[in-house]
């Protein structure tokens, strides 16, 4: 989940809730139950059924390049020509990768230049250049983005991946971590009406 999309969250729910203290940990923890955190923001297929989860939002991905990578290296027509291309991506360990045949059905092997395992790093190193990436719609379309990102083979749209808020169930009577988790799902519903579409 980047935190170019939570921080202004978070900055409206301490607002909406003085007397709510937030401690946010970028760390990606496997196992929520090991640590001593109130709620756990995560992306993809689940594992762990022990945890209580509520889906909050969803990310689409498109491919996008900077227009001074398209300049330099041109723009691929077809799925076959990104094998010639400098990929960056990150690494799927959730179970769910973006990078399916022309017909969406089956996953093949994309052998990237750069791997990150941050998304906001991957947006920046798109940004600036580094090749052709998977970057959420919601971040592309942000006014600092737009004049910066093209989309590359736009026919190519992988299946949206759920965002879960997921918190143990020892947590889950917990007031705090109800009207965040109820905020969360407003605040990202809320920019989905704002954008006109659903992501």
């Amino acid at each position: 989940m980047g935190h170019a999309l939570l921080m202004p969250l978070l900055a409206s729910f301490m607002d909406r809730f003085p007397k709510v203290d937030v401690v946010l940990d970028l760390k990606d923890f496997a196992n929520l139950s090991t640590h001593d955190w109130d709620v756990q923001l995560a992306a993809g297929i689940l594992a762990d059924s022990s945890h209580v989860a509520r889906r909050i939002t969803q990310i689409s991905l498109r491919l996008y390049a900077s227009a001074k990578y398209i300049s330099r290296r041109g723009a691929p027509e077809t799925f076959a020509d990104l094998g010639q291309h400098d990929i960056v991506d990150k690494h799927w360990v959730n179970g769910i990768s973006p990078w399916l045949d022309e017909a969406g059905t089956q996953q093949i092997a994309i052998k990237p230049r750069l791997v990150v395992n941050d998304m906001i790093a991957i947006v920046h190193a798109v940004r600036e250049g580094a090749g052709i990436g998977w970057v959420p719609t919601l971040l592309a379309q942000q006014t600092y983005e737009a004049d910066r990102l093209v989309t590359v083979l736009p026919y190519l749209k992988p299946a949206p991946i759920p965002v879960y808020a997921i918190f143990p169930r020892r947590r889950t009577a917990s007031p705090k971590v109800r009207v965040f988790v109820d905020f969360l799902a407003e605040a990202f519903a809320a920019r989905k009406l704002t954008h006109g579409r659903q992501e």
